[in-house]
């Protein structure tokens, strides 16, 4: 039986080029049994790196990532909502005033996966919309995102809880804000 390389596995292949191997040398490793043995992973995870090009162009970042995460870099604005309706999760390890990041996502029915500090605070409702993770440490991150996997997340009520910052609510936010002012 033969099988098509993954894409992963022919950026893979354009980087090795550079060392002297081609695809049947990295296609014979691949199908050796210590290859097969490696652990794969069971869920996607969509991780947002804000800026800087695309894996395509550049080395694959993360070689050892399994085949079903993602790392992706400018994405346009017709392919976000896409991206993000179809990811399981996304993280969200910086800090923001606001992050639209998050709340584009959660709109989309995703889950948010993010630190506690900044904007996640007022964006994200632990075990509505997502979860905040405690501390910028790998072992708070991976708790974090084993609690996320054992969710059983209602995709339309983290959407939900993503209206709160619509344009509507925001005009007449100001409005009831500005109101009292301008009138006297």
């Amino acid at each position: 039986m033969t099988t098509r390389p993954t894409r992963r596995a022919v950026f893979r292949v354009g980087g090795a080029g550079l060392l002297g191997l081609g695809y049947p040398q990295l296609h014979e490793a691949a199908a050796s049994p210590s290859a097969a043995r490696r652990a794969t992973a069971k869920a996607v995870i969509f991780l947002h790196q804000w800026g800087g090009p695309g894996q395509h162009e550049t080395f694959d970042p993360k070689p050892t990532a399994p085949d079903n995460v993602r790392f992706v870099g400018r994405v346009s604005d017709d392919d976000l909502p896409g991206l993000l309706a179809g990811a399981r999760g996304l993280v969200f390890a910086g800090v923001e005033d606001f992050g639209i990041t998050m709340v584009e996502a959660m709109a989309a029915g995703t889950p948010v996966i993010a630190l506690d500090a900044g904007g996640a605070r007022d964006s994200v409702e632990p075990g509505r919309s997502g979860l905040l993770f405690a501390e910028p440490t790998v072992a708070s991150l991976v708790t974090a995102l084993r609690e996320a996997a054992a969710t059983d997340w209602d995709r339309a009520d983290v959407s939900a809880s993503a209206h709160r910052f619509t344009e509507a609510r925001f005009a007449a936010a100001m409005r009831d804000l500005a109101g009292p002012l301008v009138r006297g």
